[in-house]
Parts: structure tokens; C-alpha cells; sequence
């Protein structure tokens, strides 16, 4: 029984090659940022899915992420692992070329597989039927100020001396 070693360790073989490998995932930080910032997205009662298609024809990437409000580390990490399987074991592979960052929410550690693979499926369509406005380079939230230049204040808001904090 000899396996069919995968070139990028992310693509289909014909024996269904289930590993997670790291063509499959988003790594760096800035990765994850541009996704949040840029990418359309859908929010479902316990996931909330970001979808960003990248310039290259390389296998989608998938980055999971989950905050201490979603529980304990092992309510995270249980989490993080439904996810992961729903993305290995999907019967088509995401398209080529896009990136997806999935947010846990509170509750989603406790669904079973088949519901986290429903809300996955039904946001990931969703988001995926918005990309077609997908927001280009200065198109999402805005990005970080240059250095020195000041935050906007609504009209009529006072600033605050130091020591002057909300009352």
C-alpha cells in the first residue's frame, strides 16, 4: 500500500488524501489580517465565515480562529478541530485561490459534526455568493493609521486630558 505523495500536501488524490497540511492553512498573522480587512464574509449563529480571493491559482487556505469567549482551552480546541475535519472532508474542495478565515462563536465547541458541517456549508455559500463585490486593496475596514496622524473625533467631542477618563 504505497500513498501517492501530494506535491503541495493540499490537493485531492484519487485515495483521498485527508491531511491538513501547511499549503492548507493560513500561518502568518498578517494572512489572517488581510482576509479580515479585505474579505466579504457571513456571519451564522456560531461561525462567522470570511472569504478573500487571493491573485494566485494555488489550493484555498484555511485559517481558524477562537477566543477565550468561546470557553476553555479545551472547548476552543474542540472547536478548531470540527472545523478543520468539515474542511478536510468536504466532498468538492473550496475553490482555488481563495483564502477563508472561520471565527468561532460562543456554542460552537458544543455542535455535533453534521451541524457544524450544515452552518459551515450554508455560510460559506453565502459568503461565497457575496464575493462577487469583493472588497479590494482599501476597500474593507481601515487600516492602520501612519504614524502620526491623529484619530478623528465625531463633531462636538471634547478631548480628554490625561486623568480624564469616562464618568
Amino acid at each position: 500500500m504505497s500513498r501517492e505523495r501530494v506535491a503541495t500536501g493540499c490537493e485531492r488524490s484519487e485515495r483521498r488524501d485527508e491531511r491538513f497540511g501547511k499549503a492548507c492553512r493560513l500561518l502568518k498573522r498578517s494572512d489572517f489580517l488581510r482576509v479580515q480587512r479585505q474579505g466579504v464574509g457571513h456571519r451564522g449563529r456560531s461561525f462567522v465565515v470570511v472569504v478573500h480571493r487571493r491573485d494566485d491559482a494555488a489550493p484555498a487556505r484555511l485559517g481558524v480562529v477562537a477566543s477565550r469567549k468561546v470557553g476553555m482551552a479545551v472547548a476552543r480546541n474542540r472547536g478548531k478541530r470540527l472545523v478543520r475535519e468539515w474542511f478536510r472532508r468536504r466532498p468538492e474542495p473550496l475553490p482555488a485561490g481563495i483564502d477563508v478565515v472561520i471565527i468561532l462563536r460562543a456554542g460552537a465547541p458544543q455542535l455535533t459534526s453534521e451541524a457544524v458541517c450544515r452552518e459551515l456549508e450554508a455560510s460559506l455559500a453565502k459568503a461565497l455568493a457575496r464575493r462577487g463585490g469583493d472588497r479590494g486593496a482599501g476597500g474593507g475596514r481601515p487600516g492602520p493609521r501612519a504614524k502620526g496622524q491623529a484619530r478623528r473625533r465625531p463633531a462636538g467631542a471634547e478631548r480628554r486630558g490625561r486623568g480624564e477618563g469616562r464618568r
